[in-house]
């Protein structure tokens, strides 16, 4: 598994972990199959022509597994308590097209989950890259930490907690960081969490 391949893993439980809940009722681990499919036309459908995608790795942040000759998939010990969520991981010259992930649904036994690849030629660039930031807080150098992380044109940016000092930041947080070009992805820290006033 190459190291970018290990980074995208990783980022995608971190994010994903960030939307558990703190607690779960006890229940039975399930069965969750599908496919991952090269999305020729983009439309998040599966055409008869649009084949399977072996070798992707589809995961619900316990276990991971790797596509068939096919495309297909399966995660045989899904406990609903511990993962909420199967995610698949973009390998590289794709993208995922709508949601990268699926929510696991506690109440049955086998379920499904489809996931739509599009070609994405950019990743095949080996100066490809994203910006990782942290503790972001909103502070008045932010402005001027935002024009290097532009410069380095990065092809998304993942936010990973403390983006604000209390709600009220929320506005003042949206309106500076619209002035990044690419796609910007955020995850929840404690100061980001609602409190009693």
């Amino acid at each position: 598994m190459s190291s970018r391949l290990s980074g995208y893993l990783f980022l995608g439980s971190l994010v994903l972990s960030c939307l558990l809940p703190l607690s779960a009722t006890s229940v039975q681990a399930a069965i969750v199959t599908g496919c991952v499919f090269h999305d020729a036309n983009g439309n998040g459908q599966r055409e008869p022509t649009e084949s399977g995608i072996e070798g992707v790795i589809v995961s619900d942040g316990v276990d991971s597994v790797l596509t068939g000759s096919d495309g297909s998939y399966v995660l045989p010990n899904t406990d609903p308590e511990w993962s909420h969520f199967v995610f698949v991981v973009s390998p590289t010259g794709y993208k995922c097209v709508g949601k990268f992930y699926r929510r696991v649904q506690s109440d049955v036994k086998e379920s499904s989950a489809d996931f739509a690849l599009a070609p994405a030629p950019e990743s095949v660039d080996p100066d490809f890259s994203f910006a990782h930031t942290a503790d972001l807080h909103v502070t008045s150098g932010l402005l001027d930490d935002l024009k290097v992380i532009e410069g380095f044109k990065p092809a998304f940016t993942i936010a990973t907690g403390d983006l604000v000092d209390s709600r009220t930041g929320y506005p003042r947080h949206v309106e500076v960081m619209r002035r990044i070009s690419a796609p910007l992805y955020n995850a929840h820290g404690n100061h980001d969490l609602p409190v009693a006033d």
